[in-house]
C-alpha cells in the first residue's frame, strides 16, 4: 500500500495539540472520503505555527495509519511538489516521475495503461478559510480501480474537496475557539488567584503556582523591574528546579521592555525564536536552554501604559508543542492583566510605606512634644508661683501694669503648653478612646458662663439653643468633648465684630438612618477665605486675613478639634464667607 509521501515525515511535535472532539470530527470526515469517494487512503493535515503541515487523522489500512499518523512536513516542501503538478480545481495532481519526494513503492510497481495510478502520485487539496488563510490539506491516494480519476470522476472530487473544505475548516475553528476559551479560563484562573492578594510577594507567588497548571509548563518565572540586583521576584517548578538566571536577569529585562513597546510576546527554542531579534542575546539563552534541557522559553513582558514593569518567563520540556498563536496572544493579554496587578500592588506596598513612615514621625513628634512639654511646664510652674508671690506684695502703678504683662504672657505659654500635650494625645494611636456616657447640654451651659467675661469685653451676645426636656448624649471622653465646645465657642467670640452674634445650637437628629448629635456654632465676625478653609485644621495653621492674624492664637485650636471629632467618629464640616461669618457643624453618633 502506497501513501502521498510527503506527508509521512517524521513528526517533529507531539499529537496533543488537538481535542478528541475535533479529531473526532477530522476523522469522520476522512472516513466519508475513503468509502464514497473511491480511493483506499485518504489523510488530513492541519498547518500549525511551526509552519508545518502535521497529520491530523488517516483512513485507510493500518499500514497506511502506521506510516502516516503524527507525521509532519514543511509548507515549503508541499508547495514545491505541487508547483510540479497539474490543478484539477482544489486538486493538484503530481504524477510520480515529475515528484522529488515520491516514496518508493514495497513492491515493484508493474506499468500498466496510461491512466493507471502510480504508487508515487500524489493528489492533494489545500483547503483556505474565509479569510483565504491557509489552514490544512487534504490528501487521498489509492483509487479502488487502480485508475488516475478522468474528468467525470476529477468533478465528483472536487464536490468531495468543497464539503470537506467547509466541514474541516469549521472543525478547526472550532479547535481554534475551544483553545481559546481554554485559556481564556486559565488566564481567569490565574488572575482571580494574584487578585486575592493585596501584598506584592503573594501575587507573585499566587500567580506563578496558577501559571505552571494553566500553561503545562515546567517553570515560571517572574522578574520585576527596578528592585536590587534585577533579582527573580517569585518562580514555580512542576519538576526539578532549573537555574533561575537562563542567561541572565539583564536580558529578560531588555528583551521585555522591547517586546512591550512591540506589544508583542518572545518564544525561544533550542534552534529556533519568534520576536526576538537580539542575536547575541538569542544565543546566550538558546544555550542555557539545551544546558538545561528546556524545549523552550515563553518571554511574556508585563505593563502598564507605556510602562514596562517586569517579565514573567514560561519554560517548557522539549516534549511539549509549539506556542501557538493562540497561546501567544493569551499570554501577553496575560502580560497587561499582571502588569496591572503588579502596578496596584507596588502602589500599595508604598502607600504602606508611606503610612508606616508618617506614623513613625507621627511617633516621634509626640515624643518631641512630650520632651518639650515636660521640661516647659516646671519653669513655668515656678514663674506663676513667683508671680503670685509678688503679687502678694506692695507694687507701684507701673509695676502693677508690668506684673499684669507678665501674667498674660504667662497664660498664653500655659495654654499653648496645653494644647500641646493635649493634641499630642488625642493623636497618639496607642492613646485608645475610654468612651463613657456624656451629656452635652450641661457642657454647653459651663463653656457659655467660661467665656462671659470675654464676650462682656467684646460686646457679643452668645445665643443658646438646647433641648429644654430630652437629654442629648454621646460615648465619649468627658474632658475632650469639654474642649471640643470651648474651643469653638471661644474660637467664634474672638473672630466676631465687637457687638456681634455667636449662635450656639444643640440638637439631636436622624441622618443616613443615624442617630446623631449636632452642634453647630455660627458668629458674623471676620468670616475665612476659600483659600484658608483647605488647611484650617492643620496643626500651627494661622489665617492669611491680617485681621484674623492680629488677634492672638496657636494654631491649635481648630486641629485639636477636629481630632477630637475623629476620635469619636464624628464629623465635622464648615461653612464661611469673608466679612460675613462662620458656621462649624460637628456630627457626633449619638449615645444609645
Amino acid at each position: 500500500m502506497s501513501d502521498p509521501a510527503v506527508l509521512a515525515e517524521p513528526a517533529t511535535a507531539s499529537g496533543r495539540w488537538l481535542d478528541d472532539v475535533t479529531r473526532s470530527a477530522l476523522q469522520l470526515i476522512a472516513d466519508a472520503l475513503v468509502e464514497l469517494a473511491g480511493f483506499e487512503v485518504a489523510a488530513i493535515g492541519v498547518v500549525r505555527d511551526d509552519e508545518m503541515f502535521h497529520t491530523a487523522v488517516v483512513s485507510g489500512g493500518e499500514d497506511a495509519r502506521a506510516r502516516m499518523s503524527g507525521a509532519a512536513a514543511a509548507t515549503a516542501t508541499i508547495d514545491a511538489e505541487l508547483a510540479r503538478g497539474e490543478a484539477w480545481g482544489r486538486f493538484t495532481f503530481v504524477p510520480a516521475d515529475r515528484r522529488t519526494h515520491a516514496r518508493e513503492p514495497a513492491a515493484p510497481h508493474r506499468p500498466g495503461t496510461e491512466d493507471s495510478w502510480h504508487p508515487g502520485d500524489l493528489l492533494l487539496a489545500r483547503l483556505y478559510d474565509s479569510a483565504g488563510e491557509l489552514r490544512g490539506v487534504l490528501a487521498i491516494d489509492e483509487p479502488e480501480d487502480g485508475r488516475r480519476p478522468g474528468s467525470e470522476r476529477r468533478v465528483v472530487l472536487e464536490r468531495f474537496a468543497t464539503l470537506a473544505e467547509r466541514a474541516i475548516v469549521s472543525a478547526l475553528e472550532r479547535a481554534r475557539l475551544v483553545d481559546q476559551v481554554r485559556l481564556l479560563d486559565a488566564t481567569r484562573d490565574v488572575i482571580r488567584q494574584a487578585s486575592s492578594s493585596i501584598g506584592l510577594q503573594d501575587v507573585l507567588e499566587r500567580t506563578g503556582q496558577a501559571l505552571l497548571a494553566s500553561y503545562g509548563s515546567t517553570g515560571v518565572w517572574l522578574r520585576l523591574f527596578g528592585v536590587e540586583d534585577g533579582a527573580v521576584i517569585s518562580s514555580a517548578f512542576s519538576g526539578p528546579r532549573l537555574d533561575r538566571s537562563l542567561g541572565a536577569d539583564e536580558i529578560a529585562e531588555r528583551a521585555a521592555h522591547k517586546l512591550w513597546n512591540r506589544q508583542q510576546v518572545g518564544a525561544l527554542y533550542a534552534d529556533d525564536v519568534v520576536n526576538f531579534d537580539d542575536t547575541e542575546d538569542r544565543r546566550t539563552v538558546q544555550a542555557s536552554v539545551r544546558e538545561l534541557g528546556i524545549g523552550s522559553l515563553l518571554l511574556v513582558p508585563l505593563g502598564v501604559g507605556d510602562e514596562c514593569l517586569g517579565s514573567l518567563t514560561v519554560a517548557r520540556s522539549p516534549s511539549a508543542p509549539r506556542w501557538t498563536a493562540v497561546e501567544m496572544s493569551s499570554a501577553f493579554a496575560l502580560g497587561g492583566d499582571l502588569g496591572q496587578l503588579l502596578f496596584d500592588a507596588r502602589a500599595y506596598e508604598r502607600e504602606q510605606q508611606v503610612a508606616q513612615e508618617l506614623q513613625a514621625l507621627d511617633a516621634y513628634k509626640n515624643q518631641l512634644i512630650t520632651n518639650v512639654t515636660g521640661e516647659l511646664r516646671r519653669p513655668l510652674s515656678a514663674i506663676v508661683a513667683d508671680l503670685e508671690a509678688i503679687r502678694g506684695g506692695s507694687l507701684s502703678a507701673d509695676a502693677g501694669q508690668a506684673l499684669g504683662a507678665m501674667d498674660r504672657t504667662t497664660a498664653r505659654m500655659v495654654g499653648l503648653v496645653e494644647d500641646l500635650v493635649l493634641l499630642s494625645r488625642v493623636t497618639d494611636p496607642d492613646n485608645r478612646l475610654q468612651p463613657g456616657r456624656v451629656e452635652l447640654v450641661p457642657i454647653v451651659h459651663d463653656v457659655v458662663e467660661l467665656c462671659e467675661v470675654a464676650t462682656r469685653e467684646r460686646g457679643v451676645t452668645l445665643r443658646v439653643q438646647t433641648p429644654a426636656t430630652l437629654p442629648v448624649a454621646v460615648l465619649g471622653d468627658a474632658a475632650e468633648l469639654d474642649r471640643l465646645v470651648v474651643n469653638l465657642v471661644s474660637n467664634a467670640v474672638k473672630y466676631s465684630r465687637e457687638g456681634g452674634t455667636v449662635t450656639i445650637t444643640l440638637a439631636a437628629r436622624r441622618e443616613d438612618d443615624q442617630d446623631l448629635v449636632e452642634l453647630v456654632v455660627a458668629d458674623d465676625g471676620i468670616g475665612i477665605s476659600e483659600e484658608d478653609l483647605g488647611r484650617l485644621f492643620t496643626e500651627f495653621f494661622r489665617s492669611t486675613n491680617p485681621a484674623a492674624l492680629a488677634r492672638p492664637g496657636t494654631g491649635l485650636g481648630l486641629a485639636i478639634v477636629d481630632r477630637i471629632v475623629r476620635r469619636h467618629g464624628g464629623r465635622i464640616a464648615v461653612d464661611s464667607t469673608v466679612a460675613v461669618g462662620t458656621t462649624f457643624r460637628v456630627l457626633l453618633p449619638e449615645a444609645p
